[in-house]
């Protein structure tokens, strides 16, 4: 026997999906809105790493 399925078709399809990653994004899920299109909370820490990488520096080293 199958498992009954109570949501609504619209619930069950994916709101969006992660520019990063791919994945699907369904409603009552938080996500972070970008400039460049939906990120995932799980995506976040990476995307932020990657963005920020032109700022990085060593403390103690001259600034160029």
């Amino acid at each position: 026997m199958g498992v009954i399925n109570n949501l609504r078709e619209e619930e069950q399809r994916p709101a969006g999906r992660c520019r990063r990653c791919g994945g699907e994004i369904y409603a009552g899920e938080s996500y972070y809105r970008t400039a460049e299109g939906w990120l995932c909370r799980e995506c976040l820490p990476e995307a932020a790493r990657c963005w920020m990488a032109g700022a990085l520096a060593v403390a103690g080293e001259a600034e160029r």
